[in-house]
C-alpha cells in the first residue's frame, strides 16, 4: 500500500489540501496509476514550490518520510533544485514509467520551452485521459530535447553535482542540523546595505565558488514563469532555492528566498566596463557592441515572455567575459502599462515620464506617480539607450572623469551626441553612430523612441559612414512620425534661408528656448551640417562686414608708413590689428535677421565657434562672443543696482509703500510712456533671445526684465484692477513712480538667466 502524503493545517491552503486528497485517493489498481502520481505530484509542486503562505512553506520543508520530499525522492526528483532540473527529472521519470512505443522526435530549442509552458498550463486542470495524453507528450518532448542537446546535458550534470555539494549547507540555513562543516567556507559578498546579501560559498576541492544569495522580497515573483521561456538562458545558474523564515521589523516570521547559484568572477557589467578602460578603441568598440546586442536579445526575450524588466542598468548584469547574466530578477513584471508606483527603477535611470513622478532629491514618488502609466516597451528602450551610454563612459570610449559634476551632467545627463568629445581615432564612425543610437533610444517622448528590435538590426550596421547610418534609421523609424518634426523642420528651413521673413520669425519668438536647444541636438537635424551650409555664408557676410569695420579703425591708429604700405599692396601688407570690437561698440555694423537667428541657434546649439569657419575668422567670431557676454553682464548688473536703489527707495517710503502683489516689470519711454524695444547700441532692433541685439529674460511668474537706458525707467504694474487706478493717482504727483520689483525676485530672475547662459 502506497504512503499517502502529509496534509497541511486547514489555514493554510483550500486548494492545496484538495490536490493531496486526490493524490492520496489514487489507487494502486487504476490503469496508469504512476503517471497520474506523477502528474499530481508535479501539480502539487508547482503550487508550492514558490507560495509566499508561511503554512505552506513550512509543510513542504517538513523532512519527515511522509512529507513531499520523500514523495519526489521515490520518483528521483529533488525537492529544492532548480525548476530547469525538476523538468528533467520529472521528463525523466515520466519516461520511465511510460516509455513511447517509437523513438522521441528531435525537437528544437523552441519547442522544449514551449513544452514546459504547455506542460505547466495543464496544472490548472484535472487529471482527465486527455490531459493524462498530454502530459506524456509534453513530458517526451522535453526528455527528446534534453537526450538530443549536449549543452543542456552538461549545465544538469553542473546543477546536480552542485546540488549534491550543498545538500548538508541547505539542511543547516534550514535549521535541520546544527553541526559545522569544515568544508564550507561562507564570506560577505558585495556592498553590505544593497537590498540583497550576498555571500561566497566556497567548497573544499571545488576549483570553482557559488553564492549565496538572500532576497529581499518574500516571494519568488515571476520566476516560474520565467524559466520555462527561452529568455532563462541568459539567468544565473541557482542550483537551490529555499524558503527561509527571518524576523522581520514587527517581530513577526518572514520568509524570504535564499538561493544557492553560480559565482561569476568578472562581477557586473558596470565593473567590466572600467576595466576596458585604457585598451585599443576597436576593442572597447567590440566589446560593447558584443554586450549591447547580447543585452537587446534579452530585453526581446523577455518581452516575448510577456514580462518587463523595469530596473535595467549596468550593475544588475553580470559577465564572466562572454556571457550575459541576469541574477537579480525580483523587479521583473508582467504589466504592460503598469503605474509608475507598481514598478521598482533605479531614478538615475528612469526615463522622463518617471522622473516627473520623483519628489525633490529624487526621495520618494509624489502624486503622479499613482495616476502615470508607462509604456513598457518604450521605457525599456530608453534603460537600454541609458545602459549603452554608460558602458561608453565607463570604459572612456567617450572621455569621462566619473569624479566631475561637469561630466556627468554634460555627458550622462544632457540629451547629444556623445562621440562630439572623443578625438581623431580610428573607430570614430562606430562611435558616432553608438551615440546616435543612444539618442534615438532615450528620446524624451516615449512614442519617438527607437523600439529594441530595430536597435538590434541597426547594431550590426555600426560601421557604416554616419550618413549612411542616419539613413538606415530613417528606414526603420522616419522622422515624419517624430512629435518634434515640425520643430526639425523649422530649424532646417531658418538655416537654409536666404532671409527671415515675418512668418519664420514669428514661429521662431514662439520656440522655448530650452525646448530649441534640445531639438538642436536631434540627430534628425543634423545641425553640424546645417551650419556648414547657407547659415555658414551668412555668418562669413557679417564678419567680413566686421573686419572691414576694424580696418578702418586700424588704418586710422597706424602709422604713415604702413598705411601707405597697406595701401600701394592692395591690402597684401595690412595694417597691424591693433583694434578691438570694443572700441567700435557704438558703431558695430547691423546684422540682417537672418543672421542674428544663425548666430543665436548656433548658441543654442552649444557651438563655441560657428561651424565651419577658418582660423581669422574663428578669432574674430569669439572676440564677438566675448564682447557680447561682457554686454549681457553689465547689462544685468545696472539692471539690478537700478532696481536695489529703487527697492531702497521704497522702503524709505511711508507714503505709498510696496505691493507684494506678482507684478509684470515693462521698460517706458520717459517721453512717451510707451512700452519701447531696447537696441543694443547701432544694431538691428530685432532681438534675438540673448544674441548681440540685445538681453531679455522671460521668467516662469510672468516677470519680464530688460535693460533700462540711460533715458528709462522701470515701473511696477500690479495685476490687480484698484491698484492699477491708485497707482495712476499716485503717478500724478510723483514723476516717475517709486514702485519697485521687490528685490528677491530680481536676484532670483539674474540668477535664473546667468544658470541658462552657462550651462
Amino acid at each position: 500500500m502506497s504512503r499517502h502524503l502529509d496534509i497541511p493545517s486547514s489555514n493554510s491552503s483550500k486548494e492545496l489540501i484538495k490536490l493531496i486528497l486526490k493524490y492520496n485517493e489514487i489507487s494502486d489498481k487504476e490503469e496508469n496509476v504512476e503517471l497520474k502520481k506523477l502528474f499530481y505530484l508535479q501539480k502539487i509542486n508547482y503550487l508550492t514550490q514558490f507560495s509566499t503562505i508561511n503554512k505552506v512553506i513550512q509543510w513542504r520543508n517538513q523532512p519527515d518520510k511522509n512529507g513531499l520530499e520523500s514523495h519526489l525522492q521515490k520518483y528521483g526528483i529533488h525537492r529544492d533544485s532548480s525548476k530547469l532540473l525538476q523538468s528533467i527529472e520529472f521528463a525523466n521519470a515520466v519516461y520511465r514509467v511510460f516509455s513511447p512505443l517509437s523513438p522521441l522526435q528531435a525537437t528544437s530549442q523552441t519547442g522544449f520551452y514551449k513544452a514546459m509552458q504547455e506542460r505547466d498550463q495543464l496544472f490548472t486542470d484535472d487529471s482527465t485521459q486527455e490531459n493524462i495524453a498530454k502530459y506524456i507528450e509534453y513530458n517526451q518532448t522535453i526528455k527528446a530535447y534534453y537526450q538530443q542537446n549536449h549543452q543542456l546535458q552538461e549545465k544538469i550534470q553542473r546543477h546536480m553535482h552542485y546540488l549534491s555539494l550543498v545538500y548538508a549547507k541547505v539542511d543547516a540555513i534550514q535549521g535541520f542540523v546544527h553541526e559545522a562543516f569544515d568544508e564550507y567556507e561562507t564570506t560577505a559578498l558585495g556592498n553590505s546595505e544593497s537590498n540583497n546579501k550576498n555571500f561566497t560559498f566556497h567548497i573544499e576541492g571545488e576549483p570553482v565558488s557559488t553564492v549565496i544569495r538572500v532576497e529581499d522580497r518574500n516571494t519568488i515573483g515571476k520566476e516560474q514563469q520565467l524559466q520555462t521561456h527561452q529568455v532563462s538562458e541568459y539567468f544565473s545558474e541557482d542550483y537551490v532555492t529555499i524558503m527561509v523564515p527571518f524576523w522581520n521589523e514587527d517581530d513577526e516570521t518572514m520568509y524570504q528566498p535564499v538561493v544557492i547559484s553560480e559565482f561569476v568572477a568578472q562581477g557586473d557589467l558596470a565593473r567590466y566596463a572600467e576595466r576596458l578602460k585604457g585598451r585599443d578603441p576597436k576593442e572597447i568598440l567590440e566589446q560593447t557592441r558584443k554586450f549591447m546586442a547580447k543585452l537587446s536579445d534579452f530585453c526581446v526575450q523577455l518581452i516575448d515572455s510577456g514580462h518587463y524588466h523595469p530596473d535595467i542598468k549596468l550593475s544588475n548584469f553580470l559577465t564572466d567575459g562572454e556571457r550575459l547574466i541576469v541574477s537579480d530578477r525580483k523587479t521583473v513584471t508582467d504589466k504592460r502599462d503598469p503605474k509608475v508606483n507598481e514598478i521598482s527603477s533605479s531614478p538615475a535611470y528612469g526615463a522622463p515620464e518617471y522622473q516627473n513622478c520623483l519628489r525633490s532629491a529624487s526621495i520618494g514618488l509624489n502624486f503622479k506617480a499613482f495616476i502615470t502609466k508607462l509604456d513598457m516597451p518604450s521605457y525599456m528602450s530608453f534603460q537600454v539607450g541609458t545602459a549603452l551610454k554608460e558602458f561608453m563612459l565607463k570604459s572612456n570610449l567617450i572621455p569621462y572623469n566619473a569624479e566631475s559634476e561637469k561630466d556627468f551632467e554634460e555627458k550622462f545627463v544632457k540629451w547629444q551626441l556623445l562621440s562630439k568629445f572623443v578625438k581623431s581615432q580610428p573607430a570614430i564612425y562606430e562611435a558616432t553612430n553608438l551615440s546616435l543610437l543612444v539618442q534615438e533610444l532615450t528620446r524624451e517622448n516615449s512614442k519617438d523612441r527607437l523600439s529594441i528590435k530595430h536597435f538590434q538590426t541597426l547594431l550590426e550596421k555600426v560601421a557604416f559612414s554616419p550618413d549612411m547610418f542616419l539613413h538606415e534609421i530613417e528606414k526603420l523609424s522616419p522622422a515624419p512620425k517624430l512629435s518634434t518634426y515640425e520643430d526639425i523642420k523649422l530649424i532646417q528651413t531658418i538655416l537654409t534661408a536666404d532671409s527671415l521673413n515675418i512668418k519664420l520669425e514669428a514661429k521662431l519668438e514662439q520656440m522655448v528656448p530650452a525646448h530649441l536647444e534640445k531639438s538642436l541636438q536631434d540627430p534628425r537635424l543634423n545641425s553640424a551640417l546645417l551650419f556648414k551650409g547657407k547659415a555658414l555664408t551668412h555668418v562669413n557676410q557679417y564678419l567680413n562686414v566686421l573686419d572691414k569695420a576694424l580696418l578702418v579703425k586700424d588704418l586710422e591708429n597706424a602709422n604713415n608708413f604702413r598705411w601707405f604700405l597697406h595701401i600701394v599692396s592692395l591690402g597684401f601688407f595690412r595694417v597691424p590689428r591693433v583694434s578691438r570690437i570694443n572700441d567700435m561698440k557704438d558703431n558695430l555694423p547691423k546684422m540682417t535677421k537672418i543672421t542674428q537667428a544663425c548666430f543665436h541657434l548656433s548658441e543654442l546649439a552649444g557651438n563655441k565657434i560657428f561651424p565651419g569657419l577658418d582660423a581669422n575668422k574663428s578669432a574674430l567670431f569669439q572676440e564677438l562672443r566675448v564682447f557680447k557676454q561682457n554686454v549681457v553682464k553689465q547689462a544685468s548688473t545696472k539692471v539690478e543696482e537700478s532696481n536695489r536703489h529703487h527697492l531702497n527707495k521704497s522702503e524709505n517710503s511711508n507714503s505709498y509703500g510696496v505691493l507684494d502683489d506678482i507684478c509684470d516689470v515693462i521698460i517706458h519711454d520717459t517721453d512717451t510712456n510707451e512700452a519701447c524695444d531696447m537696441p543694443l547700441y547701432d544694431m538691428d532692433e530685432k532681438k534675438i533671445d540673448k544674441g548681440i541685439k540685445k538681453t531679455k529674460t522671460s521668467l516662469k511668474d510672468k516677470t519680464s526684465l530688460e535693460q533700462p537706458l540711460p533715458d528709462q525707467s522701470i515701473t511696477r504694474v500690479p495685476l490687480n484692477v484698484d491698484d492699477i487706478v491708485n497707482t495712476i493717482k499716485r503717478g500724478n504727483k510723483i514723476k516717475h513712480g517709486l514702485i519697485s520689483i521687490k528685490k528677491t525676485v530680481v536676484q532670483e530672475a539674474f540668477g535664473k538667466e546667468n544658470r541658462r547662459s552657462f550651462s
